[in-house]
């Protein structure tokens, strides 16, 4: 019997360890920007075409390297940042692994142009598929342009399973981001299919900040400061009024490299816990400085995770951080300078008359008829068991029983009856109704079926030539982070077909100028930044279409919620609308939105 185990060869291996290193277009990214900053450059730049998958180009102004470096840096585990073992437990780069250049060359075709400053000619490599076709000397500036052409065209597989444009364009913003937050002392720009998104100047950690997520951020940081013995915490929190609906804006750095901890997130968010609703997330920008001795970063191949020797006492550490800072702002009495100075206060002298206020009473008030309910008086010739029996009321509706989903009845001539007709229609709680039908009591839950009718009606103007806008009488800017920007700009179409009037102006302002006409948005921008939190959420189901989730989620922000206070014709418009819906019986999000009684399990409550 012959030998069944081979040696890979040298180009399987490699496509093996791209999967495993370069997953998309912005895993390129990240480990292209994080090789410029290991090679000590200022300047740093990305261009970028269809979302990465045409051209991915990182252009810096670092060392740069020799002929035989260009050619050996291609190779796998090829890297100048670790000599011996030990090295591994001392790492203060970014890179170390020598995985990520070939990986890339072997699933695209790449150039590299690198000059040292200390030579007059600098070096081009072409690679396509980790063959290399030609090495040649060129006039080209200090520093390297890495080039990264047709990524995945060896592997068409896994180019069939990137994510549509701004989908990858999103995630390349995001690695952009988490890069220029690191390091705010780095010029850094980024350019998409030739249009600025990004020119940030050097600066400290906040202005790097404003200049990323908006002006409106200047007064949403807190500032976070804390050491001990073994570890140094600083960076920023945000207040806690401005928590979010998804986890985009949250950020740990351990010795100025990115990483995704559970662990230390869950500390941040105990000390919020008191603060913030239990289905928002706060948004925070944390560095810890930390021995490269007590922490291991080799145990994930994108180095995303690292392991700490102390992870316990880094979590109480980090805790008291946040609740510290958290304290300071809620001690601090806000002070508006902007206010006028001196006081408003009459003088009051002893020839001063002084008027005791007047409380008028409205003697003839009554507050059942001021809230629409007027009682009816006791029929004559009646006992007062009668006037309240069941069987009184119900036998009003008549109609014959039809049965709906989870052993629902409803009358077939419900629609023909006008609600008006209702029999009783009461709000129990601010959040649910109750109404008779038939020999049955139905308890609807009010925002539920809210949601379901304006998520029918968003559906059906959707489908047609579109809602009306309702002109704001000032027009409202916003500036919203790049990520919610891009998320936005993906949802134009859909958010213009409803009604929004959106002026999209430079330096990522929107200029909101109307509203949909059919509703009340009080706060277009809270609005607009919920739909754009939800949109790039990471719990969202990607199976859904897109345009439907979009109207979810307008149709959840724009629902009456549950301890609202309703009007009796605004319950009787209610109920009307939600039977006239397809499916009145869930909420687009598949919650049930009422129940019945019968007049069977009512009496058996009784016996």
């Amino acid at each position: 019997m012959s030998d069944i185990i081979n040696l890979l060869p040298d180009a399987v291996a490699n496509q093996i360890a791209a999967g495993e290193v370069i997953q998309r277009p912005a895993s390129v990214i990240k480990e292209l920007m994080e090789n410029a900053l290991d090679s000590g450059a200022s300047d740093i730049k990305l261009h970028i075409k269809n979302a990465g998958k045409t051209l991915i180009q990182v252009i810096d102004n670092g060392t740069g390297m020799s002929e035989n470096d260009a050619r050996m840096c291609w190779e796998r585990h090829a890297t100048s940042k670790l000599k011996v073992a030990d090295d591994l437990f001392n790492i203060k780069t970014k890179g170390f692994r020598g995985e990520a250049l070939a990986s890339m060359a072997a699933i695209a075709h790449v150039e590299l142009n690198t000059r040292r400053k200390d030579f007059e000619l600098g070096t081009r490599i072409i690679i396509e598929g980790s063959e290399v076709k030609s090495q040649e000397p060129v006039s080209t500036a200090i520093g390297s342009r890495f080039s990264v052409k047709n990524l995945f065209f060896n592997v068409p597989a896994r180019r069939n399973f990137l994510k549509s444009d701004p989908v990858e364009t999103r995630h390349i913003i995001e690695e952009f981001q988490r890069v220029a937050i690191a390091h705010p002392g780095i010029r850094l720009s980024f350019y998409n299919n030739e249009k600025e998104v990004f020119i940030l100047q050097p600066g400290n950690l906040k202005q790097r900040l404003i200049a990323l997520l908006g002006k409106k951020y200047a007064e949403r940081l807190l500032q976070l400061e804390a050491e001990t013995g073994f570890v140094k915490v600083h960076g920023f929190i945000v207040k806690p009024e401005f928590a979010r609906k998804s986890r985009g804006e949250q950020y740990f750095f351990v010795n100025q490299r990115f990483i995704k901890s559970p662990y230390l997130g869950h500390s941040v968010s105990t000390a919020f816990s008191d603060l913030i609703p239990k289905d928002v997330y706060p948004s925070y920008f944390i560095f810890l400085e930390i021995d490269p001795h007590a922490i291991d970063v080799n145990i994930h191949p994108t180095k995303t995770e690292i392991k700490f020797e102390d992870e316990r006492n880094i979590y109480a550490v980090l805790m008291a951080a946040v609740k510290q800072a958290l304290g300071r702002f809620n001690a601090t009495p806000s002070i508006d300078f902007n206010q006028p100075e001196g006081f408003e206060i009459d003088v009051v002298t002893s020839k001063t008359k002084i008027i005791p206020p007047e409380i008028n009473v409205n003697k003839d008030y009554n507050p059942f008829t001021q809230s629409g309910f007027t009682p009816k008086p006791k029929p004559e010739g009646k006992e007062w068991e009668s006037f309240y029996d069941l069987d009184d009321v119900m036998k009003e509706m008549g109609g014959e029983k039809q049965a709906g989903p989870s052993g629902q009845l409803v009358p077939s001539e419900w629609k023909d009856k006008a609600v008006k007709d209702l029999p009783l229609a009461y709000q129990f709680k601010n959040a649910f109704i109750i109404t008779t039908l038939m020999s049955s009591l139905m308890i609807i839950d009010q925002y539920r079926a809210h949601f379901r009718v304006i998520y029918e009606q968003l559906l059906e103007q959707l489908g047609s030539s579109g809602a009306n806008s309702q002109k704001l009488l000032f027009p409202q800017p916003f500036y919203p982070s790049v990520v919610s920007y891009h998320a936005l700009s993906e949802m134009k179409e859909w958010l213009e077909a409803l009604g929004f009037s959106i002026d999209w102006r430079k330096d990522r302002e929107l200029l909101i100028s109307g509203t949909p006409a059919d509703y009340k948005i009080k706060d277009p921008l809270k609005t607009l930044q919920y739909l754009a939190d939800e949109w790039t959420a990471e719990t969202i189901d990607k199976s859904e279409h897109p345009k439907n989730r979009m109207v979810i989620n307008l149709a959840a922000q724009l629902a009456v919620k549950k301890g609202k206070k309703l009007k009796r014709e605004e319950i009787e418009a209610l109920i009307e609308g939600l039977f006239s819906c397809e499916n009145p019986y869930f909420s687009p999000r598949g919650n049930p939105v009422m129940f019945k009684l019968t007049l069977e399990e009512i009496q058996n409550k009784f016996e």
